[in-house]
């Protein structure tokens, strides 16, 4: 999304922090896409072609025993990922804040016509503390669903008197949305960041809100013609509105005449939804 930000006492609207994210953002789905497809390697490798072996006695208890037992034996070598998330979260935030940082100064500098130092604030330590806590809690999150569910399945072919080829097709099922998930995350962590960040730099350069602007695609929640249109808070109606960064008694006038509205009821910009 891109924003108009209002400064007090002269009420001047600048053009705001472009809403893309692009490079930072295909670097993150790129280590989290990594991950996914290590642990796709070790499934195929191991538990696919124990599969195919059992086929002819795929109904028996014995099946049930050896093929979780495999599983677990896998999945006991990506039960650790502290040290790699925590090196890949810590390298996206890094990553975010350097952008963000170039771009709002630009934006500044150029809507403005003043030079704003970069300052390594409190906030802003808080947000990418936050923000690395949040990625190496969804890293680690990545293998531990998609094995619990493996498990599931196995459980639920074998017990159920199905195929293993049946097993196979949930498995190659479940790869697929493990990776969009992690594209996901990718996607909502950085938009998230980048939108906690410039919030915290837009109110140390004392602009008090923003205009709303959305990317007039399907993806808007609340577009009649778009993937959501009976969302529970409408984007497509906030297009040009003005918000508050923070809840004020009275509020200001914004550009357009008309007083700032206070922040959004499910957060600003980038903030949901994961």
């Amino acid at each position: 999304m891109r924003e108009l930000l209002t400064r007090e006492p002269r009420k001047r609207a600048v053009r705001g922090v472009k809403g893309s994210r692009t490079s930072e953002e295909v670097r993150y789905r790129r280590e989290l896409l990594n991950i996914v497809g290590m642990i796709e390697t070790a499934i195929s490798g191991e538990l696919v072609p124990a599969i195919k072996s059992r086929e002819s006695e795929f109904k028996t208890d014995g099946v049930l025993t050896d093929l979780t037992n495999i599983l677990r034996n896998t999945r006991a070598r990506f039960g650790d990922l502290e040290s790699l998330g925590t090196m890949i979260a810590n390298r996206q935030a890094m990553g975010v804040n350097v952008m963000q940082s170039k771009r709002f100064n630009n934006l500044i500098s150029r809507g403005m016509g003043i030079d704003i130092p970069t300052t390594f604030t409190p906030k802003i330590a808080t947000a990418l503390e936050s923000s690395v806590v949040k990625n190496v809690s969804l890293i680690k999150s990545i293998p531990e669903q998609y094995f619990g569910k493996i498990e599931q399945l196995i459980h639920e072919n074998v017990t159920k008197g199905r195929t293993g080829g049946s097993l196979i097709a949930d498995i190659v099922k479940l790869n697929g949305s493990t990776k969009k998930k992690a594209k996901l995350i990718a996607r909502d962590q950085t938009a998230k960041l980048v939108s906690n960040l410039n919030k915290e730099r837009q109110q140390q350069a004392g602009i008090i809100g923003y205009q709303w602007r959305n990317s007039q695609d399907q993806r808007v929640r609340g577009n009649p013609s778009g993937l959501y249109p009976k969302s529970k808070f409408d984007h497509w109606l906030r297009e040009g509105r003005y918000f508050l960064w923070e809840n004020t008694k009275t509020p200001p006038m914004a550009p357009n005449g008309k007083p700032f509205r206070q922040p959004p009821a499910d957060g600003h910009p980038g903030e949901p939804p994961l």
